[in-house]
């Protein structure tokens, strides 16, 4: 039972967790799918959710806003945003949607040749909203300059690449050319390290990139083979912008190396600034700790002094004494006093005097 289980998860016999979500790290049905989402607490990807500015998406929403052709925009965008979530009421439409998501599974698999006829209104409804697959407006209204488009993606894909690449070496970072709203403007960025994700996700979550502020999250996607469109990559989608599996953004290698190449120099110059302020650190302790212990050493050679000259003073006060006990003593053997002198004198002359009998 057990080798079972870990068979089928992920895949579509698994009817408990969503192979949408375990694949992609996205699903259309977000929070309303009957399917359990794993979210890992450490993985090699993270996820930095609607950061990139879809150049449609954006030519839309402005179309919107201007209030030109407010009819057929809205149409447009409603019609292309809710076929993913009209079914999405109950529980059995859920399924159902999840029966789909199978059916798109399969499609992708065959490179869009199976199940065609099943998924045929999922196909319509997608070729007819604001995508062609080439990332390309339907609607007539919608201008975009494709070189201005790709020179704007080229520098956010650079920007990102660097502030990323600081926190370690990049195996893939992918930028999402989907439409659909559960993974427009998607970023996936995958670490050689687990730990170098963990960084990346606890600096840059909250942080703001053009005004717009980065949820990051890790995400379960490691092998990007599964989770990318076949179809897409080779230019047949039928399903346009808003294909449930992704549509990655094509990026030239030359850019790949020079980018590659400049946050390995970037790594290794901080590597030497962070070596260098160690190495700095080291001997600023080390030239602290010399300065106390010579002002150690100098405290316990004034100490020792004092201490001498104390010993000295005690030896010479010694000596006072003893030359005073000294000379004390010769002027006793000499008969004592001056005074005392003169008085046995003056009585050795009185006894000399006298008679003798």
């Amino acid at each position: 039972m057990a080798k079972h289980l870990a068979r089928i998860h992920g895949t579509e016999e698994d009817k408990v967790n969503c192979p949408f979500y375990f694949k992609i790290g996205a699903c259309r049905h977000a929070d309303r799918c009957s399917r359990i989402h794993h979210r890992p607490a450490f993985s090699q990807t993270i996820l930095i959710k609607h950061i990139y500015n879809h150049p449609v998406r954006e030519a839309e929403l402005n179309l919107l806003a201007s209030g030109q052709d407010r009819t057929t925009a809205s149409a447009n965008i409603i019609n292309a945003t809710t076929t993913t979530t009209t079914n999405n009421t109950d529980t059995n439409a859920n399924e159902n949607e999840n029966e789909n998501d199978k059916d798109d599974t399969n499609n992708n698999g065959d490179n869009g040749n199976g199940n065609e006829n099943a998924n045929n209104h999922i196909t319509t409804n997608h070729t007819n909203g604001n995508s062609n697959g080439n990332g390309n407006s339907s609607n007539p209204m919608v201008q975009i300059d494709p070189e201005k488009a790709r020179e704007d993606f080229f520098i956010f894909f650079e920007d990102f690449y660097t502030e990323l690449g600081k926190f370690g070496r990049i195996d893939s970072l992918h930028v999402c050319d989907n439409l659909g709203d559960h993974m427009v403007g998607h970023v996936y960025v995958k670490f050689s390290d687990e730990e170098e994700a963990s960084d990346a996700l606890n600096i840059m979550n909250g942080r703001y990139y053009n005004g717009k502020k980065m949820e990051v999250e890790f995400s379960p996607v490691t092998d990007f083979r599964e989770a990318r469109c076949r179809d897409f990559d080779e230019d047949v989608c039928s399903r346009g912008g808003f294909c449930n599996f992704m549509h990655v953004k094509p990026v030239p290698p030359c850019l790949l190396r020079d980018l590659e190449k400049d946050c390995e120099e970037e790594r290794r110059r901080v590597d030497e600034e962070e070596e260098e302020r160690r190495r700095e650190k080291r001997d600023r302790d080390r030239r602290k700790k010399r300065k106390h212990k010579d002002r150690d050493r100098e405290r316990d050679r004034d100490r020792d002094r004092d201490r001498d000259r104390d010993r000295e003073r005690d030896r010479e006060r010694r000596r006072e004494k003893k030359r005073h006990r000294r000379s004390g003593s010769q002027d006793g053997h000499e008969g004592g006093s001056p005074k005392r002198r003169e008085q046995s004198n003056s009585y050795s002359k009185s006894r000399s005097r006298s008679p003798t009998k």
